[in-house]
């Protein structure tokens, strides 16, 4: 269960930066300062797992967190932040596709 939390919170850090960095780019902000910025915090850290760049893909961290959100659903609890990371990360594969529409447009 740890390590199922463990992925599950540094799939919530990626999904989190994404989203902000999406933000960013429309209000001219530099994600990659923000970042630096939120590590800054001290009870964040330096080391954080906190860059902004693509959406997590397969692997360890999109598995704990369906792991994560079925566990619970077992259980009848609710998960809404497993969720909100698992649909944000949905919706940031498309950044890519988006940045290059508008460079081209």
């Amino acid at each position: 269960m740890t390590k199922h939390a463990l992925n599950g919170f540094l799939a919530t850090s990626v999904a989190f930066i994404n989203e902000v960095a999406a933000v960013c780019e429309l209000v001219g902000a530099d994600a990659a300062e923000v970042s630096r910025g939120l590590k800054s915090e001290r009870r964040i850290g330096a080391r954080a797992y906190l860059a902004p760049g693509d959406a997590f893909a397969g692997g360890t961290l999109a598995r704990d967190v369906a792991f994560l959100r079925e566990a619970a659903h077992r259980q009848g609890l609710s998960s809404p932040r497993a969720r909100w990371v698992a649909e944000g990360n949905a919706a940031h594969k498309q950044w890519t596709r988006r940045r290059l529409t508008a460079r081209l447009a």
